[in-house]
């Protein structure tokens, strides 16, 4: 039989392998979201350092409680905070002292943080988790909600030339309603110092398979400064919509006075100014992005890359921005500045430039943009002649003032897609182009397309109400009639008939009563009629579609002049606080929604209220 000795070693090395909880007597945590424990909870991470020394252990928060906390400290060696409880406060990670402070090399402190929920009840508590003075944190599986900063890094000692925190894993986290996910900010270069430190007060920070959500509150995602190795890869970082017109959103990726940085894989929606932004960069690699409605404030590129840092680093810059999916920017594309060097472009996607449908700035938007431009450089710095822009696919020019350009494409929907001859019945498909579209003012009955040889294929989309396709005569159509805005038709001509290979219909649009039924029913048309005879209407959903970015027109009106039709939609249609709840028999409302498959919701992206003549 084991001694009573060995028993108690045995009983140890089991709780120091499970944890400690904060909610045990010897701690005192309440975990009422009202009490404050502190002094619970620090007393918990003290005990693991007391107790276990450099070996560490582990801190429980327990799930089902909410701990609130003003600043906890963690210092020692290999602690590790989990359990699936809240936590109102922030977390210090910061060691007390330096490992080499001969060679100023800071500690590896090996803290692990894992999922934790952290909620302030504090919307100016700076942030939930801070890393000073630190080496080696990994950060896993947690929710930010209500802090100026989820995760905030920051430099301890001014005057000491090296890196301030290092080695920094953050993954799989959630951040919703933070005014940054993550944040790194660098003390200024002042007279006598290293010029070059600023490119290294953080090192080797990564980011990776993390989603944030704003709605209230938000400026920018990722916020990076003084980084000596930073990479960012696939995370979904979504802005609020653009319907709130929020005054302070700004970026999704922001880097500034950075070294070594891989921004790759992600899903960047939303920005207020550009949705990456890079400042000060020595070596970038920025691919594989997909980045959408950008600009939504002021006029703004969707990449922006610009050197103000000529005399010290410049030398070393290296650029590469390739396989990039843009679509809907405000201002440019992809934007080099006067002074980046050493810079390849290549491969990206830019398209539906210089947009003004997710705009809400009063700036104009500028009329002369480009899908790629580098600016060019009067200085006459080394090497300003270093940059290739080539392979680039855009629907506006690709503007290259310094450098070289090649094989870039502008793929203009214009030119593509001609338009018929407007108000004949016969227009011409003669020539080698296939794709046509309508444009008629008036009544117009197509009876034949004229021009074309036997086997050539065309498509039309009927882009206004006033044309009928029917299937008689010259055409073999699979309905009695093609007609309304969005119907499209795909046709064979075999010498004698144009044929039907395929087809959508959508009809000018269709009505539907919503006091009696409100889900609309998306497979059968893009654009509705709905009314009601005054009083409430069902709840409004639409049913049938989750197809991402599928863009619907409502028009909402009261059937009877002397009670107006008050308006019920689903909770997964986000309405502009404006937005109106009450339809009239005088006016319609015009509204135009837009699904986003990753929050399974649908927002409005305008609405107008138009007179009934």
């Amino acid at each position: 039989m084991e001694d009573f000795n060995t028993a108690l070693v045995k009983v140890d090395e089991e709780f120091k392998q499970r944890g400690v909880n904060v909610t045990w007597p010897l701690f005192g945590a309440v975990g009422d979201g009202v009490t404050d424990d502190t002094g619970a909870v620090q007393s918990a991470i003290d005990y693991i350092e007391s107790e276990y020394g450099d070996r560490g252990g582990t801190v429980w928060i327990p799930e089902g409680y909410t701990f609130k906390i003003d600043v906890v400290k963690i210092s020692s060696m290999h602690i590790r905070i989990t359990g699936g409880g809240v936590v109102d406060g922030q977390i210090l990670v910061e060691s007390v002292e330096r490992a080499n402070p001969s060679s100023n090399n800071i500690k590896d402190l090996f803290t692990v943080i894992k999922d934790i929920k952290f909620i302030s009840s504090d919307p100016d508590k700076d942030a939930a988790i801070k890393i000073s003075n630190t080496r080696v944190v990994s950060i896993a599986g947690c929710y930010f909600e209500n802090y100026v900063a989820g995760i905030f890094g920051f430099p301890k000692d001014y005057g000491i030339p090296y890196q301030q925190t290092a080695r920094v894993r953050i993954s799989d986290c959630v951040f919703y309603d933070v005014d940054y996910c993550v944040k790194t900010v660098w003390i200024p270069w002042v007279a006598g110092g290293d010029p070059k430190w600023v490119y290294h007060q953080h090192g080797d920070w990564q980011v990776s398979n993390c989603q944030a959500y704003y709605y209230e509150r938000g400026v920018t995602h990722l916020h990076f400064e003084g980084q000596d190795g930073i990479i960012i890869t696939n995370n979904i970082l979504f802005h609020d919509a653009r319907s709130n017109r929020s005054p302070i959103k700004e970026h999704n990726i922001y880097i500034r006075q950075s070294n070594f940085a891989i921004i790759s894989s992600n899903d960047l929606f939303e920005a207020g100014l550009e949705s990456i932004k890079i400042l000060d960069y020595r070596v970038m690699k920025i691919s594989d992005n997909a980045i959408a409605w950008c600009g939504q404030r002021i006029p703004s590129s969707a990449v922006y890359v610009e050197t103000t840092d000529i005399s010290n680093t410049h030398h070393a810059c290296s650029l590469a921005i390739s396989d990039n999916a843009i679509d809907g920017t405000s201002k440019n594309g992809i934007e080099l500045g006067s002074n980046p060097i050493k810079a390849k472009i290549s491969d990206n996607s830019i398209f539906r430039v210089g947009v003004d449908n997710f705009y809400y700035g009063t700036e104009p938007i500028s009329t002369n943009l480009a899908g790629v431009f580098v600016k060019r450089n009067d200085e006459g710095i080394v090497n300003k002649d270093t940059v290739v822009v080539c392979n680039n696919v855009s629907d506006r020019d690709i503007v290259v003032q310094r450098g070289r350009s090649y094989n870039n494409e502008n793929i203009n929907a214009e030119q593509l897609v001609s338009v018929l001859s407007i108000n004949s019945p016969t227009p011409s498909v003669q020539g080698e182009k296939t794709l046509f579209r309508t444009a008629n003012t008036v009544t117009t009955n197509i009876t034949s397309l004229d021009g074309a040889i036997k086997g050539k294929i065309v498509e039309i989309l009927i882009n206004d109400n006033f044309t009928y396709i029917a299937n008689s005569g010259n055409f073999s159509l699979t309905r009695p009639v093609y007609e309304g805005i969005g119907s499209t038709l795909k046709l064979f001509y075999n010498g004698y008939q144009w044929v039907e290979i395929t087809g959508r219909y959508t009809g000018r649009y269709a009505f539907q009563d919503v006091t009696s039924n409100g889900v609309i029913d998306l497979r059968l048309h893009y654009v509705w009629d709905l009314f009601g005879m005054g009083g409430n209407s069902q709840p409004i959903s639409f049913a049938n579609s989750n197809q991402d970015n599928k863009v619907i027109t409502l028009m909402l009106r009261s059937g009877s002049g002397t009670s107006p039709l008050n308006l019920n939609f689903s909770p997964d249609i986000q309405l502009p606080v404006d937005f109106p709840r009450q339809a009239t028999y005088n006016s319609t409302i015009m509204a135009t929604f837009v699904y986003n498959q990753h929050l399974s919701k649908w927002f409005n992206l305008s609405y107008q209220i138009v007179p009934n003549n």
